[in-house]
């Protein structure tokens, strides 16, 4: 797309529409280099549109140049709605708009799965996603994985995403929201239903740019909506997390009341929704419109590791995940299995948490075991805490080590203390 004026969606792949029906497209490439899009979305695969309908595409391309087009959502793969499958291959997706140009609201690299009333267990499977984010301002968030929304007030709704690897690699540019590793997971309705999504390796690398925030895994939310209604469940696993910080400025998560992720502890300082930092782990949402039940949001990653070699992040390092109940409300948990964080240069202006951090009623944030270790790193970090075990070697450290729990095992330069 050149020029001119598109009205509508943009597919890479084909069209599938109701049961029986499917669309078979090998690999696709969609450029964006100037026009408008008037708020539209751009997909690199295809469209399945109703039960029993699928369209699987090839691997994918999608690069964006043009600044200012209007564009609402950029996947990298396609669309599955009211039932339908969405099978896309491996996809890439350049962001590289001159100056200061906005880009699109939320990208991400796999595909888009809706449930809507009328039409449920709809599918999307998307094989390994990568996102080089080298210019341009962004308008929303960025997530390496794909978007489950589940919308449908049909019982016993199981609809579900599948990624592969993710990467996301971002070398310029200002990105005004959270870069996050995994998939979003977003579950409404007044029925007991479950969504879920599932990822392999997930890695954020920042060697430049301004963000707003780091979150290695999934985003999930339960909005809810009214009173005694079933629990409702959405569910979010990444295998592994890489976060690693070469360079650029990350800064806490976007504060605004209109951020896409919030927080209602006024004592929070950088984490996670309202405010933001680094992730290791996942992040569990819930927000109560009206109502006083307890669904679930849950967000699982087996291993997470966030490296800074340099950089500038001005706030807390987690290397947990997050489980919030937005406002007084009920959230879900988060949990870890295995945290690393790893500091070898950079600054650090804030503190270092081996857990994860949580806020409101019925949540838990949980990180089994989680280790630091500071090599040749010259500066200060406000506080350290939560670590099994601290390793401190070639480093003029400035801390609060009263932080660290006295059974804590921490060695400085090779000798246990």
């Amino acid at each position: 797309i050149a020029g001119g004026t598109v009205s509508g969606n943009v597919y890479g792949g084909g069209l599938a529409v109701n049961a029986g029906s499917s669309a078979i497209a090998g690999s696709t490439q969609v450029t964006i280099v100037g026009g408008e899009i008037n708020g539209r979305k751009i997909y690199g695969g295809g469209l399945a549109y109703g039960a029993g309908s699928e369209a699987v595409t090839g691997n994918t391309s999608l690069i964006l140049t043009a600044a200012d087009t209007g564009i609402d959502c950029i996947y990298g793969g396609g669309y599955a709605v009211e039932g339908g499958k969405v099978t896309t291959g491996n996809t890439h997706i350049v962001i590289d708009i001159a100056g200061n140009g906005k880009g699109a609201e939320d990208i991400f690299g796999g595909n888009s799965v809706y449930a809507f009333p009328g039409g449920t267990n709809a599918q999307g499977i998307v094989g390994d996603t990568l996102i080089e984010y080298k210019n341009g301002t962004s308008r929303g968030m960025v997530f390496g994985g794909s978007e489950i929304m589940g919308y449908t007030s049909a019982t016993n709704d199981i609809s579900k995403v599948e990624s592969g690897n993710t990467a996301i690699f971002v070398t310029g540019g200002t990105l005004t929201e959270a870069v996050l590793g995994g998939s979003k997971v977003r579950l409404t309705g007044d029925q007991a239903n479950k969504i879920s999504s599932t990822g392999k390796d997930a890695t954020v690398i920042v060697s430049g740019a301004s963000v707003k925030g780091l979150v290695g895994g999934d985003l999930v939310q339960v909005l809810k909506k009214t009173y005694d209604k079933p629990v409702r469940i959405a569910e979010g696993s990444v295998e592994k997390t890489n976060i690693i910080v070469n360079g650029g400025t990350v800064g806490t998560l976007y504060v605004d009341a209109g951020a896409s992720i919030q927080i209602g502890d006024a004592g929070f300082k950088g984490a996670i929704i309202g405010g933001g930092d680094v992730y290791g782990g996942g992040l569990s949402t819930a927000t109560l419109r009206s109502g006083n039940e307890a669904d679930g949001g849950i967000s699982t990653v087996a291993s997470a590791n966030v490296t800074m070699n340099g950089g500038i992040v001005n706030g807390d390092i987690y290397g947990g995940g997050a489980a919030v109940g937005a406002g007084t409300y009920d959230g879900g948990s988060s949990s870890v299995q295995n945290a690393v964080v790893n500091i070898s240069g950079g600054t650090v202006n804030g503190s270092v948490y081996g857990g994860g951090y949580s806020a409101g009623s019925n949540v838990a944030a949980k990180v089994e075991h989680a280790a630091l270790n500071v090599k040749g790193y010259n500066g200060s970090i406000q506080a350290i805490s939560g670590f099994d075990r601290v390793d401190i070697t070639d480093s003029d450290l400035t801390t609060n080590l009263q932080a660290i729990n006295k059974k804590v095992a921490v060695a400085l330069n090779g000798t246990a203390t």
